[in-house]
């Protein structure tokens, strides 16, 4: 990591543990954890399209 990143990272963690939230910070994990499923689907979306097989964004 960079400076500037360490930088980031360190006020982040200052930010997320000085007012301990149980549900805001389920809420951040549970966001954090749809937006990579949700860029796990998309790329085997395009998988699926770029080797010809079923596309699974077309299935209902």
């Amino acid at each position: 990591m960079t400076d500037q990143q360490n930088t980031e990272r360190e006020a982040f963690e200052r930010w997320f543990y000085s007012d301990y939230n149980e549900d805001l910070h389920a809420k951040l994990i549970i966001q954090f954890a749809e937006s990579i499923a949700w860029k796990a689907w998309q790329e085997r979306a395009e998988m699926e399209c770029e080797y010809g097989e079923t596309n699974v964004l077309s299935q209902k």
